[in-house]
C-alpha cells in the first residue's frame, strides 16, 4: 500500500463526515425554528395547511438530518471489525463455546 504525503491541501480539505455533520447541525436548527414558528402559527393562525413555511422548515430539517445520517455514523459511532466476521457490538458480547447450546 502506498502513502499519501500529508499537505496543507488535504490538511485544509472538508471532507463528507464534515460537510454532512455541518448540514446535520444547520439542517436540525432550522427544524427546532420550523417547531417554534409552527407553535407560534398554530396559536395566532389556528388550523393551517400542509404547505406553511414553518412545516417545510421542519420537513426540510428532517429531511437534511435524514440526509446526512449515513456519512456520519459509520464513521463517528461504529466500531471496526475485529475480524472473524463478527462485528464489534456482538464480539463484546459473551460467547458459547460451539459445542454447547
Amino acid at each position: 500500500m502506498r502513502s499519501v504525503p500529508y499537505t496543507e491541501a488535504a490538511r485544509d480539505a472538508w471532507s463528507v463526515p464534515d460537510v454532512a455533520l455541518a448540514l446535520a447541525i444547520v439542517s436540525g436548527a432550522a427544524g427546532m425554528v420550523g417547531v417554534y414558528l409552527d407553535t407560534a402559527w398554530h396559536r395566532t393562525v389556528g388550523r393551517d395547511s400542509f404547505f406553511i413555511l414553518p412545516h417545510v422548515f421542519i420537513y426540510c430539517g428532517g429531511l437534511g438530518v435524514w440526509a446526512a445520517r449515513p456519512s456520519v455514523t459509520p464513521t463517528n459511532s461504529v466500531a471496526p471489525s475485529t475480524g472473524g466476521g463478527r462485528s464489534a457490538c456482538r464480539s463484546a458480547s459473551p460467547s458459547r463455546p460451539s459445542g454447547s447450546s
